[in-house]
């Protein structure tokens, strides 16, 4: 998975044991994503990551094992946070990762920026 992120150009970090060490990576780097894998993490590492997830401003996290413990973890408002459950799919992996890194305009951000570019905000 590490590799296919590379291949398109993408950083990333396989999260193991230090909480802080992973939330002083993604503050250090916007555009690095965090692959955290849920088989191993104990109960209460993963409120700590739940939080984490909630509250990073940059960052991507790919989330990977059971699916009551993927469910189970917040869902915060943007696309930062993606779950996978198994078989994974490289180019999938990625088509999230480009979502959660440069999201879609919506039609709406097209029209408040026409409308500022019109009145002369921007």
């Amino acid at each position: 998975m590490r590799a296919v992120l590379r291949q398109n150009g993408y950083q990333s970090i396989l999260w193991t044991d230090s909480v802080t060490d992973l939330r002083d990576t993604i503050d250090r780097q916007a555009s690095v994503v965090a692959i955290i894998d849920t088989h191993a993490a104990l109960p209460a590492e993963l409120a700590i990551l739940g939080d984490l997830c909630l509250s990073s401003r940059q960052g991507c996290f790919l989330l990977l094992g059971r699916e009551s413990v993927i469910d189970a973890f917040p869902r915060p408002g943007s696309a930062k946070l993606i779950r996978l459950r198994d078989p994974l799919d490289p180019m999938l992996i990625v088509e999230h990762v480009t979502a959660c890194f440069h999201p879609p305009q919506t039609r709406t951000n097209r029209l408040e920026e026409d409308l500022k570019q019109f009145l002369g905000l921007i």
